[in-house]
């Protein structure tokens, strides 16, 4: 994959998400480089802010720059729902707290997943 590839995918997908409102930066890496491990991508964003970088890996085991932009575009599509239940979870103990960040961030999971494989099975039915 090369960092254009990506670029043009992720630039793709933030127009169809609607999603012009964040600065997106892209960049190609070893894949032993992204969080977690065994992932061909990642996304870093600050809600806030409005900015993120996403990354793919440059071996990205058969994946391709259109499911990984994909993918990383539907949690950055996710991004506020995912910052407002973690900031529900600051009165907990810290404990408690991370329980809580990792069931958000393990549902978030869940739901890209699903939402990724019923874009991408809907593209296929339409070649």
């Amino acid at each position: 994959m090369t960092k254009g590839r990506l670029a043009a995918q992720v630039r793709r997908w933030q127009k169809l998400f609607r999603l012009q409102e964040w600065n997106l930066e892209t960049d190609v890496v070893e894949r032993a480089e992204l969080e977690p491990k065994h992932s061909v991508g990642n996304v870093i964003y600050n809600v806030r802010g409005r900015t993120a970088m996403i990354a793919g890996a440059r071996e990205d085991g058969g994946d391709g720059a259109e499911r990984i932009a994909l993918h990383e575009m539907l949690h950055l599509t996710l991004a506020d729902l995912v910052d407002f239940a973690t900031q529900l979870t600051d009165h907990l103990s810290p404990d408690a707290q991370c329980l809580a960040e990792d069931a958000i961030s393990h549902e978030a999971e869940r739901v890209v997943q699903r939402l990724e494989r019923g874009i991408m099975d809907a593209l296929g039915e339409r070649r």
